[in-house]
Formats: C-alpha cells, sequence, structure tokens
C-alpha cells in the first residue's frame, strides 16, 4: 500500500531545522525499493533487490534466515511480517511469505516455489493487509484472500467484472468504517472501489465529475482522493475527502495550489508528491501540503516514516541533489507537537561537523541527541553559560537534538556530514 492523517483531533507540526535538505539513509540499496513497513522498531524495505533489509538508525541488517525474499508489499502485524514476493510458475499468485522475528515461512504455497524467484515474469504482488480477521493480497490480477482450512488464496473479484472494473488495476487505499476502498480502472475512467467482505460496489463522487484520478488513499479512518473534479459551480479541486458519510473538498487546484502526482499514507500522516513550480514531497497539514526539502526529479515508489523521520524509497542513485541509493530521509521532522516544546531552539551551524552553537538566550541543562529512528545515543549535560554541543563523534546522518531544561523539551534536527 502506498503507504495517514485526520484533521479532526489531531494537530500536525512540522519542526523545520535550517537545512530543509533530504539526506542519504546509510549506504541505501542496491536496486529499486518498492515497499516500506515498520518492524520491531526498525524500518524494514523491500523491492526488486535481495535480500530484504531493515534500518535500525545507524546500520543495515539483512531480514533473512536461509533465504533471501525480495518484495513488492510488506504487511506488519505484531511480530508477523508478511512480504508479496514474486515466484514463477502458474500458481505463483498463491505465495506469500511470513517472517515471525526468527524464521521465514509460506502462507498458501510451498517452500520449493518460495525459492524459485524470477523477476523476469510479470507475477507482483502491490498491497498485504488484514480486514475483518482476514489475510488479504492485491495481485496483478486482482483480489485475493487466505483461507487456511485450504490453505490456500482464492479470488474475490468476480464482482468486479459486473462494475466494469478491470481486476489488474485493482490497488488497496485502506480501511474507512469497516470497509476496504481501493483504486481501480473501467473502460473509461479511474474508480473509487469498495468491498464489504462479502460484495463490491463504487463510491459515488457524481457530485463531483472526474477529471481522473491520481491516487487514493485512507489515513485514520478518512478516504483522500486526488485528481480533478468539479463542483456545482464549476470550481476546480484537487482532492476529496469522504469521512464514510460525506463528500467534501479539502485542496483547490490553480494558482499557486499544487497538482499532485501520487499519494502515500503512513500510520498517522498523508503524504504527495505533488508539482507547483517543481515536483516536491509534503506532508498533509489539513489544509495545505507542507514541503519537505527541494526539488524532487526521482522517481518514488513509497513513502514512510518513522520517529519523526519521512523516508522516501524509489529508482534513484541521487536525491534533492544528495547522493543517495534508491532511499533517503528528510532533514524535517514531521511530528505531532510534544507538551512543551511551543518553539524549537536554535543554533548553527546546520548542517555542521564538529559542533554546534546555542544562541545565547537558549536555556539547558541536559541535551540528548537521538539517531534517525528515534533512539538515544549520546547525553551530555551543559553547564551555565555553555552553548556548544559536540557532534564531532557521530557518524554522518540526521540527528534530533533535544534540549531540556526543567520539564520542558525542545527539539531540533541537524545533519552532520
Amino acid at each position: 500500500m502506498k503507504k495517514f492523517y485526520s484533521t479532526l483531533g489531531l494537530i500536525i507540526s512540522c519542526l523545520f531545522s535550517t537545512a530543509q535538505v533530504w539526506a542519504p539513509v546509510g549506504s541505501g540499496v542496491n536496486s529499486s525499493v518498492d515497499a516500506f513497513n515498520i518492524y520491531q522498531g526498525k524500518l524494514v524495505a523491500g523491492g526488486r533487490y535481495s535480500p530484504m533489509t531493515t534500518w535500525d538508525g545507524s546500520a543495515w541488517t539483512d531480514l533473512t534466515s536461509g533465504v533471501n525474499p525480495t518484495a513488492t508489499a510488506i504487511f506488519v502485524e505484531g511480530n508477523d511480517l508478511y512480504s508479496g514476493t514474486q515466484f514463477t510458475g502458474g500458481d505463483a499468485f498463491k505465495v506469500i511469505s511470513h517472517y515471525d522475528g526468527t524464521n521465514w515461512s509460506i502462507v498458501g504455497g510451498s517452500t520449493a516455489a518460495y525459492l524459485n524467484i524470477n523477476w523476469n515474469t510479470n507475477n507482483h504482488w502491490y498491497d498485504i493487509f488484514k480486514y475483518n480477521s482476514n489475510l488479504y493480497g492485491v495481485y496483478d490480477n486482482g483480489l485475493f484472500r487466505y483461507d487456511s482450512s485450504v490453505p490456500e488464496f482464492s479470488s474475490v473479484g468476480d464482482q468486479l467484472t459486473d462494475l466494469g472494473v478491470a481486476a489488474t488495476s485493482l490497488r488497496f487505499a485502506g480501511i474507512v468504517n469497516n470497509i476496504a476502498y481501493f483504486s481501480g480502472m473501467t473502460n473509461s475512467d479511474q474508480q473509487v472501489i469498495t468491498w464489504n467482505n462479502s460484495n463490491w460496489d463504487t463510491l459515488d463522487l457524481t457530485a463531483y465529475p472526474l477529471r481522473g484520478i491520481l491516487g487514493v488513499e485512507a489515513v485514520n479512518n478518512e478516504l483522500f482522493i486526488a485528481g480533478g473534479f468539479q463542483d456545482i459551480n464549476g470550481t476546480i479541486f484537487g482532492m476529496l475527502k469522504w469521512d464514510g458519510t460525506t463528500l467534501s473538498t479539502v485542496l483547490g487546484y490553480g494558482a499557486g495550489i499544487p497538482r499532485i502526482n501520487l499519494l502515500f499514507s503512513t500510520t498517522n500522516h498523508l503524504y504527495a508528491t505533488y508539482f507547483d513550480t517543481v515536483d516536491h514531497i509534503g506532508v498533509w497539514n489539513g489544509t495545505s501540503f507542507e514541503n519537505l526539502g527541494g526539488e524532487i526529479t526521482s522517481v518514488v515508489n513509497a513513502v514512510s516514516e518513522h520517529a519523526g523521520i519521512a523516508y522516501a524509497g524509489g529508482f534513484f542513485s541521487t536525491f534533492d541533489g544528495v547522493t543517495a541509493n534508491n532511499i533517503a530521509q528528510s532533514a524535517i521532522t514531521v511530528s505531532v507537537k510534544e507538551i512543551g516544546n511551543e518553539n524549537q531552539f536554535s543554533f548553527y551551524p546546520n548542517p555542521a561537523n564538529e559542533k554546534i552553537e546555542l544562541s545565547p538566550s537558549t536555556v539547558a541543562r541536559k541535551v540528548d541527541i537521538l539517531n534517525s529512528m528515534g533512539q538515544s545515543i549520546d547525553n551530555q549535560t551543559l553547564q551555565a553559560g555553555q552553548t556548544k554541543i559536540s557532534i564531532a563523534h557521530l557518524l554522518p546522518g540526521i540527528y534530533t537534538i533535544r534540549l531540556v531544561n526543567d520539564n520542558k523539551v525542545q527539539s531540533s534536527r541537524v545533519l552532520k556530514y
């Protein structure tokens, strides 16, 4: 799933450091990234390379135990990780791999089929998800549901033909009010498709005549639909929102309003690649997309977020002008505002190599330095009047500097080069 957000009860605050740039994630990975998720407190990345790998904030570790799965879709539930892996053979669609933290196993298939990987075929899992306690997968030719009594995956897409929807176009968007939503293509246009665990239907968008859907994603029980839409007054809109009952417009189009290219969702935030004067990645704040860095000229397949850091994966060697092998992290923190964190503190320089210096007005007693996974890796105590914080011992990367004074916490990001 292009991998959320609600305008009710959630206030999103972006804490910007001086250097608004993207940075590499270690040495990166050796080919295209197609999927992200968070597993056991680490970022896990999969794609058209082998093996799947995890990032702990400082190093990459292969996620293997005798097998080397590629992955075009990743689903995590507790300690269970499911990956959609490409296989050869006529029954390739029946195989999804499962990792329990120690070993890999096959869901609905055989180990022999699992080990016979061939990227020259077109067999492809796009999404894996749980719905009403059932494990589902979106494959090249439709939606499949796992039946543990057989055990295998079986197609649940027969009724799509009655709706005029091509099963090959189906992509999972998320769940709103216990209904699963998808995007799908008919002979004439893109549609929003619903599945209630037994029947298919389409979402009625006749109030906003379609001019093309570019992305559909669900975040915090709300569905966002990006594209081109026109209301009864002829006003053009770039994004709609569906809360399970009401369809509304949330983003205009034109005159400086960005054109959305793709939507991605994480647990709590909605992201988009979009074009205003150049291409960007941004996070939705309830009224607009806040830009996360400079111009993006790379192919982006997946966006994830962990410990307030946005990650972009795709097929590239540079990202926002920075050398990065197929995965990059934003130097801009995306987070819900911390209690007591009214403002971030001021410091210079950024990027920095050996030390940063706080503004004279900043008061702090303790300094915590966190890596890109939110793990504390260093603590320093500042004496009265001390304004310099050493970062010379840190490896190159993006770090969060937290200043603690009594019960007040302030955070800012620094790029160490």
